[in-house]
């Protein structure tokens, strides 16, 4: 948040003063997460249960978010006229408790590009569904980046590119799971600063933006040369033990991209500890059921690596996210030293391969909760 530096000079102070000086009024502390919670409660944007229970660790739902965000933009009148059109989605009833605000929001309002709310692709909006981090993070870029432009945000990636403006601008949305639900507090606290502050748009976290964002699009990062660089260094390796080398197979690219990424907005390759699994728990071969192969877990083998990336500073995460040699000659001698990977690349029965890496926002239950990810998934096929 920025400071706020208010200049004042009191004359009788100054007349007391021993030696000649300028009286300074301190900078003001950034209010507590509680104080910003009560500021919302005075202001009437949100209340508790009939306890006065806020319910801060739980999730918030689509309809009750809606509510709060038409109150914060003064949109009450609006939803009130609304009340008497029809529902704008199928799934939201005439006579839901939520539906003049929702319809509120599905306007753009101001000078916005984008209203604040839309429904799934099959015209349902979901009003009782959690709002999800990434739907969060989605919003609160809406409210608060005022250079944001429809041409821009169509460009973007979902959720990848929300959630990294969200992070530049230290809206607490951002640090919630992409996936999951978004906790009721940080939405709370998230409208706060939009509201009550200018958040700042950090450089640092924007550059890391730019580059984990060109990256996943393929934009800064040639991925066919990572691709060729790392076959090549396993076919030496299968060579120099008398293996037939590995074929590029397009077919595997599918399901190697898929669990790359999941796995990096998830934020850890390991799924509540569990290796070779899907956030969902399937599974990792799963992935592949597109293909024809009757027993997907007979024919398909996976390897996988993760890499801490920095948020800010150069940090050794640019070289990986800017180098396909570098990244390719660090994800194939960390799966050489690992017997058990080493064993999966020289193994006499795979015929083709597809390497994929995907970057992530935030990286879950290691050492590094300030830190992003790096995900890279081998895909292995008879």
């Amino acid at each position: 948040m920025k400071k706020k530096a208010f200049a004042a000079l009191i004359l009788t102070a100054l007349l007391l003063l021993p030696r000649a000086g300028f009286a300074e009024e301190e900078p003001k502390k950034d209010p507590s997460p509680a104080e910003k919670i009560q500021t919302l409660c005075e202001a009437g944007l949100i209340v508790g249960d009939e306890k006065g229970d806020l319910a801060l660790s739980r999730p918030i739902t689509r309809a009750e978010f809606s509510k709060v965000l038409a109150c914060a933009l003064n949109l009450q009148e609006d939803a009130a006229a609304l009340e008497k059109e029809a529902s704008p989605f199928k799934d939201v009833a005439e006579t839901h408790w939520a539906k003049g605000y929702i319809h509120a929001l599905t306007f753009a309002q101001g000078d916005r590009p984008l209203p604040l709310i839309q429904g799934y692709k099959d015209g349902s909006f979901l009003p009782e569904k959690p709002v999800s981090g990434a739907e969060a993070s989605k919003i609160a870029v809406i409210l608060a980046d005022k250079s944001l432009t429809a041409e821009e945000a169509a460009s973007f990636g979902w959720p990848d590119s929300w959630i990294y403006r969200a992070m530049a601008f230290s809206l607490p949305v951002a640090d919630c799971p992409y996936n999951a639900p978004a906790t009721r507090e940080a939405v709370f606290l998230t409208l706060y600063d939009i509201l009550y502050t200018n958040p700042d748009y950090d450089t640092e976290i924007a550059r890391f933006l730019y580059l984990t964002d060109g990256f996943n699009r393929r934009r800064t990062f040639d991925h066919v040369a990572f691709q060729e660089a790392f076959l090549n260094r396993l076919n030496d390796a299968r060579r120099k033990n008398h293996l037939r080398p590995l074929v590029l197979d397009k077919s595997l690219e599918a399901g190697a991209y898929a669990r790359a990424k999941e796995l990096a907005l998830y934020g850890n390759m390991r799924i509540e500890g569990e290796r070779h699994v899907r956030p969902d728990k399937r599974p990792y071969y799963t992935a592949y059921d597109y293909l024809s192969h009757k027993k997907p877990a007979y024919f398909i083998g996976e390897n996988l690596i993760q890499y801490p990336l920095p948020k800010t500073g150069a940090g050794g995460g640019a070289v990986l996210l800017t180098d396909p040699e570098v990244l390719a000659e660090e994800c194939f001698k960390a799966w050489e030293k690992s017997p058990g990977h080493r064993d999966n690349m020289l193994s006499p029965m795979y015929r083709k391969m597809n390497i994929q890496v995907y970057t992530g926002p935030t990286i879950r239950d290691e050492d590094s909760p300030s830190g992003g990810i790096l995900v890279g998934a081998l895909g292995l096929s008879r």
